[in-house]
């Protein structure tokens, strides 16, 4: 471990000063906003040392990031702080999220922008660091005084290889493995039914964590916010007309029918029900008129689109 703590800040550090940038690159705001104007988060890392594919699309520095070394590198991490602190972000609490160097977030003219918000477990993870430095690693010592951590300490030792470690080289390049395995994953999280008659019905949940919408292939279901009913739904298999309804009127041939089978129950000469992670989509033709609901959530917003 202590081998690999030396190259994961080697390797942080290389990575940035080929850039001729501050270094410390970990998950963390960035200079994007949804449409409340709240910074967005993700998980950011170097190529070398990250599994994830894209990260060297990316430059985002977190000053947390490097505090964390300073126990194990004070005299660099000191450095790093220095130059941070020169990029203007210092706050009122300390330094604040982040700052952006990826060229397609930034204003024309700017080579950079600074997160200005704070959050409270980067804090203290650099608050920590900043105290096992002073004190000796004094909270590493408070964690192993615990009982239970005591009683488990043998497992958290670290044991030597018996044979040797072979590490092949990664590359971020997409290989045709890789795309084979997206595409298996796609048709996993994709369920395409044909018919709306099935033994139980195929359900689909959509929702954005306030909102939900469960969906059935003939169409019923109901809607969600906060754990309140907007729809009437029950639980009757043999009865899935519940939820949010389209009809359809041909005013040519005096006919209607619904844009799923439900609640109009007219068969048509062609059904289909797609159901993805983020929408579901009901196609149907009914004679010469061929007719698709899609229905999402909004990410953004606590309703539904169809």
């Amino acid at each position: 471990l202590d081998e690999t703590y030396a190259a994961v800040i080697r390797g942080q550090k290389q990575f940035s000063e080929q850039r001729h940038l501050p270094w410390g690159v970990s998950e963390s705001g960035f200079y994007a906003f949804d449409l409340h104007l709240n910074y967005q988060y993700k998980a950011f890392g170097i190529p070398h040392l990250g599994l994830k594919r894209g990260l060297i699309n990316d430059m985002v520095v977190a000053p947390y990031a490097g505090i964390l070394a300073l126990p194990l590198e004070p005299a660099v991490a000191f450095r790093n702080m220095e130059v941070l602190a020169s990029e203007g972000l210092e706050g009122p609490y300390g330094f604040y999220e982040a700052i952006d160097y990826t060229p397609e977030r930034l204003p024309k003219k700017r080579k950079s922008m600074v997160v200005k918000s704070f959050m409270a477990h980067h804090q203290g993870m650099a608050l920590i660091a900043i105290n096992n430095y002073l004190n000796n690693n004094v909270m590493q010592v408070r964690f192993h005084s615990a009982p239970m951590i005591k009683a488990t300490e043998l497992l958290l030792q670290e044991r030597m290889p018996r044979r040797e470690i072979y590490i092949k080289d990664y590359e971020e390049m997409a290989g045709p493995d890789l795309e084979e395995g997206r595409k298996h994953q796609e048709s996993q999280a994709k369920r395409t039914i044909h018919t709306p008659h099935t033994v139980l019905p195929e359900t689909v949940l959509l929702s954005n964590g306030n909102y939900t919408v469960m969906l059935t292939n003939s169409g019923g279901g109901f809607s969600q916010y906060s754990g309140q009913a907007v729809t009437r739904w029950r639980k009757d298999v043999t009865r899935d007309d519940w939820g949010e309804m389209f009809y359809i009127a041909n005013l040519n041939s005096n006919t209607y029918w619904s844009a799923a089978y439900h609640p109009a129950g007219i068969l048509p000469e062609d059904y289909k029900v797609v159901f993805e992670t983020d929408r579901a989509s009901f196609y149907r033709k009914d004679g010469n008129i061929e007719t698709r609901m899609e229905v999402v959530v909004s990410p953004e917003y606590n309703g539904e689109i169809r």
